[in-house]
């Protein structure tokens, strides 16, 4: 091996190994993040998601005896239940009524914004205007 071929070896598994620590310190520098996502998201949907499947009530946090696993039967009572209906179109009809305005009021808004710059075009004017 001549000695230019062996620098570049070498050369090479330095930047191998340079390539290793800024790995290992970026998981270093994402693991807390990481972490408190794993602890306050996942962990609580995961446990509601099982909860949900199950008949639980208070004598169930003295004794896990008393939980009873009903897989889909809580889903599908709720799907049979009209009370369920009416809350989820009231829900659908009040989040589209606010939707509808918050974009409104943005719009014009960013409209107002545009016409009152010095030195702005007016290109996103019309743009936004075909939304409504």
């Amino acid at each position: 091996m001549a000695g230019g071929e062996q620098e570049n070896t070498m050369k090479k598994h330095k930047g191998h190994f340079q390539n290793e620590q800024r790995t290992a310190a970026a998981w270093m520098f994402l693991a807390p993040a990481m972490s408190a996502i794993v602890l306050f998201f996942v962990v609580p949907v995961l446990s509601a998601l099982l909860m949900s499947m199950t008949d639980f009530d208070i004598y169930a946090l003295g004794n896990l005896k008393y939980v009873r696993f009903m897989g889909l039967q809580n889903y599908m009572r709720i799907l049979e239940t009209p009370l369920f209906w009416t809350a989820m179109r009231n829900t659908m009809y009040l989040w589209l009524l606010e939707h509808r305005c918050l974009l409104r009021s943005h719009l014009v808004q960013r409209s107002w914004s545009i016409q009152n710059s010095p030195g702005s075009s007016h290109f996103s004017a019309p743009s936004i205007s075909s939304l409504w």
